[in-house]
This record gives structure tokens, C-alpha cells and sequence, in this order.
């Protein structure tokens, strides 16, 4: 009876009679150009890729050597997935980008990818880019009921923050945020961020320019951490260094680490100077080029006056321990 049960059995599909949903979590784990392929399996298998919940769109995977063909074939690659996969469909997307492309072109890519509502969101691009009003518009006015994890990790991207609804930005579901050479400019001059959810906040030379205050109402952050390297492009040209400096306040309940690396252009403040009593604060400060003493000893002492609380304090630099040493006198 097995052995008949097993001849007949040989030859069927067994795969494509899976359910559609188990169908895509299986080729959601796949590397996006092998998905694609399994449309050469069958009739049935033709465009089934395009049903996706997870999509990764790396660059470096379209080369191999092919430093000629592979820049265009991953043009034509992207945007026929873009166009081809269901919008519905993508819980999670990363879209790495090494080379430099008509900015166009990388905006028509950015706009679509972040209108889709996705949950979880990595964009990754290693050159300049003027991030266009419809792509800005997406991200801040189409995901702010949706995302629940944001990257944004680029070389040195302008956004220009569109004018809200509701007077400030509310991000319902924001847990992760990561932010990267990034330059925001806004008309007004004060900018607030309603995150009620968010538990981690990372910026690493990231800048507001011509904005007086940025406040983030986080009431259950747990880790914020700012870098600034003293090898960024962002604050170098005919822009004045004080026009970056922003005030940068955070409110939040619930701190418990807060690191601060490089130098320091923004005022930092605490909503409720309390919050960040239980907290381990790591400072490893520098005083950037054509920034005064005085100013930098100003800026520290700002800083400092928020951690009179804190669990422990981590200081690293030797021209930030001198002007400590003032500062605790």
C-alpha cells in the first residue's frame, strides 16, 4: 500500500500546492534575483516572486566583476521589481547603493520605496544626494502610521522637512530609529517629533540647519546616542557653523544610556532634567575647527548641568577633562 501510495505520489508539485502565504514567506527568504528565477520553474511560478514580505535590494550583488553591464542591469532590475512587486506585500525592505546614479533616477526609487508603508525600513547610499520633496514627502507624511524600524544611512543627504498637518510629526509606531549624514532643513525654526513608542535613537552626523529647536517627545526612549566625526563634509562650505546649531531637546521617562562622540555643535536638553538620573552617560568629546574654547567650554557646561544624576559617567578627552576640572570647580 506505500509502495503504490509513493508511485503515486512521484511527479507531483508538492511545492506549488503549498499555501500562497507559506509560498511567499519561503521565497521571502531567498536572495531577491533567486526568487525571481523560480518564474522559470512553471506556468504556475510566473510572477509569484512579486508577492514578497521581506526585499532586499543590494547594489553589489548585480556586479561580480561586471563593472560595465552591472551598473545598467541593476537599473533595469530595480525598476522592474519596483514596479512589478505588490506594495501590499512588503513588511521589510533594504536598498544598499555603492555607486553614483542620475539623481533622478535614485529619486524615482526612493519615492516609491517609501510610500509603500513598510514596517521595516534600510536605506543605505554611499553618495550626495538632494533628497527630492515627493521622496521627503513619503517619509515623513505616508509612514508615520506604519513604521515601525528606520535606517537611514547616507553619505550626505539634504531633506527638506515638508510642513505638517497637525503642527508636528507623530511617528505611531517607531521603535528603532538610526539616522546618518543627514542634513534637515525646515521654514520654521522649531521642529517637533512625537515618537511614543521609540526605544532607540541613533544620529551620526546628522544636522538642522537654520533650525533653532528640535524636540523629540520620547517618553519611552531607553538608549540615545549622537556622533559626529570631525572627517564630515556636512558642516564644511559657505554655511556658518552656527547655523547648525541646534537646540536638541528629549523628552523622555525612561533613559537609561546616553552617549555623545565627537564634538559638540548642538545644545543639548533634557525635558525633565530627572529622567536621565538612573542613566550611564558616555562622553567622548572634541572641540571641532573654528570653534572658540569659550564656546566649547559654554556647550559642556550645558551638557554637563543635565547629568548632575546620572548612575555613571563615562569621560574620555583630554582638552574636554581640563575644562571639566573649571567647570567642577
Amino acid at each position: 500500500m506505500d509502495r503504490k501510495r509513493q508511485k503515486s505520489d512521484e511527479g507531483k508539485d508538492i511545492m506549488s500546492n503549498l499555501p500562497e502565504q507559506i509560498i511567499s514567506q519561503i521565497l521571502s527568504c531567498l536572495p531577491i534575483r533567486d526568487a525571481v528565477r523560480t518564474s522559470v520553474l512553471s506556468k504556475t511560478w510566473i510572477g509569484r516572486w512579486t508577492c514578497v514580505t521581506k526585499l532586499e535590494l543590494d547594489e553589489h550583488i548585480f556586479y561580480h566583476g561586471k563593472k560595465k553591464t552591472g551598473k545598467q542591469h541593476f537599473i533595469d532590475f530595480m525598476n522592474r521589481s519596483l514596479l512589478l512587486i505588490e506594495s501590499s506585500s512588503v513588511q521589510s525592505l533594504i536598498l544598499a547603493i555603492s555607486n553614483k546614479y542620475d539623481p533622478s533616477v535614485v529619486n524615482t526609487w526612493m519615492a516609491n520605496i517609501l510610500s509603500r508603508r513598510v514596517k521595516k525600513l534600510d536605506l543605505r547610499l554611499d553618495h550626495d544626494l538632494n533628497l527630492s520633496a515627493l521622496s521627503s514627502h513619503c517619509l515623513f507624511m505616508k509612514n508615520e502610521h506604519y513604521i515601525e524600524e528606520l535606517v537611514l544611512k547616507m553619505s550626505r543627504c539634504a531633506i527638506r522637512i515638508p510642513t505638517p498637518s497637525y503642527g508636528h510629526f507623530r511617528f505611531s509606531n517607531l521603535k528603532f530609529l538610526d539616522l546618518s549624514g543627514i542634513i534637515f532643513t525646515y521654514h520654521l525654526k522649531d521642529v517637533r517629533l512625537s515618537c511614543p513608542v521609540l526605544k532607540e535613537l541613533k544620529t551620526k552626523n546628522c544636522y538642522w540647519l537654520r533650525v533653532k529647536c528640535v524636540t523629540f517627545e520620547v517618553p519611552l526612549l531607553e538608549r540615545f546616542s549622537v556622533k559626529h566625526s570631525s572627517s564630515s563634509r556636512a558642516v564644511s562650505g559657505e554655511e556658518s557653523l552656527n547655523n547648525f546649531a541646534a537646540m536638541i531637546k528629549i523628552c523622555s521617562s525612561r533613559l537609561t544610556e546616553f552617549t555623545w562622540r565627537g564634538y559638540m555643535l548642538e545644545d543639548l536638553v533634557f525635558g525633565d532634567p530627572s529622567s536621565a538620573q538612573g542613566a550611564t552617560a558616555n562622553i567622548i568629546l572634541r572641540r571641532p575647527q573654528n570653534v572658540t574654547l569659550q564656546e566649547t567650554q559654554i556647550r559642556i557646561s550645558k551638557l554637563f548641568k543635565q547629568f548632575t544624576q546620572v548612575k555613571c559617567l563615562n569621560l574620555v578627552g583630554t582638552q574636554v577633562t581640563i575644562l571639566l576640572l573649571f567647570f567642577f570647580i
